[in-house]
């Protein structure tokens, strides 16, 4: 995957930083007009007739509509900006989880969010289109979409036209879903016969599920009779988070699955025996090998939310905890010029960055920035004299 020139443009001098730019605009823009289609409704205020143009005229209109014969893209609109700051945010929040998005785009409101699609899927493909769909009320979910305005096709702001953060990401729609939290559920993942109904009792289970990863105190209200099946579908839905990674990797992450599903098992009222525990395993890791597991918790319900609401909390937590390593490495690399700089008046050698980098190996930048600030310190500045 490769960031956005906007992620990154600060380690570049101006004359490069604008090659580059230039770059990645030009490499976005061949990604993006590769997914219209020759002619489509392009307007410059929103609400504007339908027109029809070619697309070299569509591309300098403020609206597009997207996905008029085929699903190209999946976009969704944020009409808050409660929950990211600005776009960097949503690049870092999407990124840990390797669904970083093709572009973000700021509105008055909020986001557009675009998602480009390695294959375009046809409408008519009823099955395709709807796990699209499924797929897109999930990001919608994970970002704080308008889950009642969500739509395939329609005007979205062009990313072209307005200030954009963007990536050259494109995704299958296998890839989107697999990085989605696993706590972000959907309508068709519930795994069921055409002819054939979800029984109740099942969906009560998988939302007692979500309940016990919330808060391990639910776990007490597993009935007896249901343990097997509670145990075997907590271990899919943990399971279902490492499928994706390679084999060497995916056997670690199982063996934290089994510890997670051994701990479940102890806390039940009746703990099941280690043999049928083993046996749940077993088949749990025969899907996960072939990473087939489609099992979801179930229909959309009020818990979506709060889990949300936990992980949001977690994630700024996260965020926080990374600040604080930021500022830890900022001290300790301030440190090292400073010490590189007293060994330099010891041995009665000139300071420049270039002595100074042959101590530390610090970079260049890096070393200018403290040097700087040392400087305007008054209690260092006597050692540049």
């Amino acid at each position: 995957m490769y960031p956005s020139h906007l992620y990154y443009n600060k380690k570049f001098d101006k004359v490069k930083h604008f090659n580059i730019l230039e770059h990645f605009h030009f490499e976005f823009k061949k990604i993006f007009e590769s997914g219209l289609p020759r002619f489509f409704d392009a307007v410059d205020k929103k609400n504007s007739k339908k027109n029809i143009i070619p697309k070299k005229n569509g591309l300098f209109k403020n609206f597009i509509f997207f996905n008029s014969k085929v699903i190209k893209f999946l976009i969704v609109d944020v009409d808050t900006k409660e929950n990211f700051g600005n776009k960097y945010e949503i690049f870092e929040f999407l990124n840990d989880y390797n669904i970083a998005p093709t572009w973000i785009l700021e509105t008055d409101k909020g986001y557009h969010i675009g998602f480009i699609l390695k294959d375009a899927i046809p409408f008519e493909n009823e099955k395709a289109r709807n796990f699209a769909f499924d797929v897109l009320k999930k990001l919608s979910l994970l970002l704080g979409g308008d889950i009642n305005a969500l739509r395939l096709k329609g005007r979205f702001r062009n990313p072209l036209k307005h200030d954009t953060f963007y990536t050259l990401n494109e995704y299958t729609l296998n890839e989107l879903n697999e990085g989605i939290p696993y706590f972000i559920l959907s309508d068709i993942e519930i795994k069921h016969n055409e002819n054939k109904k979800v029984h109740k009792d099942v969906l009560k289970l998988k939302e007692l599920i979500l309940k016990v990863l919330n808060n391990i105190n639910f776990i007490k209200n597993v009935n007896k009779g249901y343990r097997n099946s509670f145990l075997w579908y907590t271990g899919m839905i943990i399971a279902k988070q490492g499928q994706h990674l390679p084999n060497p990797q995916k056997i670690l992450f199982f063996e934290k699955v089994k510890e997670k599903i051994y701990f479940y098992n102890n806390n039940l009222n009746e703990p099941l025996d280690k043999k049928e525990v083993d046996t749940i395993l077993n088949s749990v890791k025969k899907y996960y090998l072939k990473g087939k597991i489609m099992v979801g918790i179930g229909s959309y319900n009020n818990w979506n939310k709060e889990m949300k609401s936990i992980y949001m909390k977690e994630y700024r937590k996260k965020k926080g905890i990374i600040k604080e390593h930021r500022e830890e490495k900022k001290a300790k690399n301030k440190n090292l010029v400073l010490q590189s700089i007293y060994t330099l008046k010891k041995e009665n050698k000139k300071i420049t960055v270039r002595n100074i980098k042959k101590i530390c190996g610090l970079a260049n930048a890096t070393i200018s920035k403290y040097i700087k600030e040392l400087k305007e310190d008054p209690k260092f500045s006597v050692l540049f004299n």
